[in-house]
Formats: C-alpha cells, structure tokens, sequence
C-alpha cells in the first residue's frame, strides 16, 4: 500500500519558504542602507499592526521572494502605507533574475528629486 501522507515533508517545505522570504528581506535592507542608513527588517511579530517587511527612509517595502502580481502586491501596500510613506514592491524577476522594484511614477520622481538635493 503506497503512503498518502508525509508529515515532515510540508514542514521543512514551510521552513525553506519563510527562511527564503528572510533572506530577500535582509538583503534588500542591505542594499538600501547604501541610500538610507536607517534601513531595517521588521520582524514577524510587528507585522501584525500593518507594517511592511523593510523600512528604509520614506519607503515601506514588501518583499516578495517569488514572482508575484506586483500591481495587485503595490495595491494592498499602499493602503496600509500612511500618507507621509511610499509604498513599494520588491521581487525577484524570474528564477536567478535581479531584483524589480515597483513603485508610483509619482512617487519615484520623488525619489530622484530627493535624492538631487542630497
């Protein structure tokens, strides 16, 4: 008789999965500190209140470690995002690709402003 169910299988597989998702956010964290020293992870338990998975100067961030529907991922964002912050999406682009990030026009021509007057 074949075996139905394996129990452990699942487990590790929720494992790699949220170790994967940890990963992307750190590095993200660590690619933007060279713009926003100020840039930080949030940690699981703060997710609960809305907050978005990286935080760096006016940006809150979602990190995605697999492809997504970006303009619907911006969307959710953005509502939790308050007025004074810019939503934006982060994700890999296909299997090995960079990282994309997804933001408003009017919000990156706010970025390159910002970053002019530096």
């Amino acid at each position: 008789m074949p075996r139905l169910w394996r129990p452990r299988a699942a487990a590790v597989s929720g494992a790699r999965s949220v170790a994967k998702g940890k990963r992307y956010e750190r590095q993200v964290a660590r690619v933007l500190r060279a713009l926003y020293p100020d840039a930080r992870r949030r940690l699981q338990y703060q997710r609960a209140h809305g907050a978005a998975d990286v935080h760096a100067g006016p940006l809150r961030i979602e990190v995605k470690a697999h492809n997504v529907a970006a303009p619907r991922v911006y969307r959710e964002t953005a509502k939790k995002a308050g007025l004074d912050v810019l939503p934006a999406v982060v994700q890999p682009a296909g299997k090995g690709g960079p990282l994309l990030i997804t933001l408003s026009l009017r919000d990156f021509v706010f970025l390159v402003i910002e970053g002019a007057d530096l």
